[in-house]
């Protein structure tokens, strides 16, 4: 099993047999559990997503087009390790224990200096 991290490229023309909560989303990040040559589609390289199973949903489509995705680059690698030491040593632990993640919180580290960002969580 690999654990690649990658972005979608390329949302457009996704057939429409996919129900709209199992499509890829441009720019959104997923991880690459299995690839595979897919014999029955001209040979094209398929992708199992770890965050979308399409197995589960018994379509006949089981891979995602490789060709939808790029792999993160290591500055994006790097931002996502660190925001989330930042997210682990800085945040308090909700009463419900609900888990924070880098895409939960990623826009506003974009938008927002480290200040506000702690002061959105803190208010």
């Amino acid at each position: 099993m690999v654990n690649i991290k990658v972005v979608c490229v390329d949302d457009a023309n996704q057939p429409n047999i996919i129900p709209a909560e199992l499509r890829v989303v441009k720019d959104e990040q997923y991880t690459v559990t299995r690839i595979i040559n897919m014999r029955l589609q001209s040979g094209q390289t398929g992708v199992e997503l770890k965050e979308l199973d399409l197995k589960a949903a018994n379509l006949p489509y089981e891979y995602y087009l490789a060709k939808r995705f790029r792999p993160l680059t290591q500055e994006e690698l790097q931002m996502e390790e660190a925001f989330e030491d930042l997210i682990s040593e800085t945040l308090p632990t909700t009463p419900l224990n609900v888990p924070v993640t880098v895409a939960s919180v990623l826009p506003s580290y974009i938008f927002y200096s480290n200040t506000k960002i702690f002061h959105s969580f803190t208010s």
